[in-house]
């Protein structure tokens, strides 16, 4: 009984301090959020060997219920359009490592959005194919701020949201640095806490 008290006053600790040194902003609509199901009163936890464990693995059923990801890109207001290319690009490197657990997930140069709109117009062909969708749009001037919101295909539903930012020394060097942290993010904060 101690030993399982004290396992989880570790795990509020560590839950605190990691949100602590956050430098996003993060936002889930509480009409989409999934409830967890009710866990028994005792569960017995299974170690695996470092060989045995994989990268990232998803919990939930976020990852059962929107496995099918397309992800597209768009400048905001004042942003050159020269970048999303480059953007996807980086995000797509990433995808391996952060979403592999996912039975699809592409990026979608071709796709037509609307920033300017909220939330943003997405159109591209076989959206249908998809169970999600993640828009990141970028600006630049004081900050150079990255916004992913993920939404469901099938209804328009917002169901996700995170600001990310840097400093504006380097424009293109900084979304590149942020995009490759966007598969993370959706990851992190999307997958693996629903």
């Amino acid at each position: 009984m101690k030993k399982t008290i004290m396992v989880l006053l570790v795990a509020c600790l560590v839950g605190a301090v990691g949100c602590a040194g956050s430098s996003a902003r993060t936002e889930t609509t509480p009409e989409t959020s999934i409830a967890p199901e009710a866990a028994p009163a005792e569960k017995s936890v299974a170690v695996e060997t470092p060989a045995e464990q994989k990268p990232y693995p998803m919990q939930g059923t976020r990852a059962a219920k929107y496995g099918r990801l397309a992800i597209v890109c768009a400048p905001g207001t004042g942003a050159d359009a020269k970048y999303v290319p480059m953007i996807l690009g980086k995000i797509a490197e990433s995808v391996p490592r952060y979403l592999s657990a996912l039975p699809k997930v592409n990026t979608i140069p071709d796709a037509s959005v609307d920033a300017s709109t909220s939330p943003p117009t997405v159109r591209f062909t076989n959206i249908n194919d998809y169970d999600a969708i993640a828009v990141v749009t970028y600006t630049y001037g004081p900050m150079v701020l990255m916004d992913i919101n993920l939404f469901d295909a099938k209804t328009g539903q917002k169901l996700w949201f995170q600001q990310i930012h840097a400093k504006p020394d380097d424009i293109q060097d900084r979304l590149v640095k942020l995009a490759r942290i966007v598969p993370h993010r959706i990851n992190k904060y999307f997958y693996r806490r629903g």
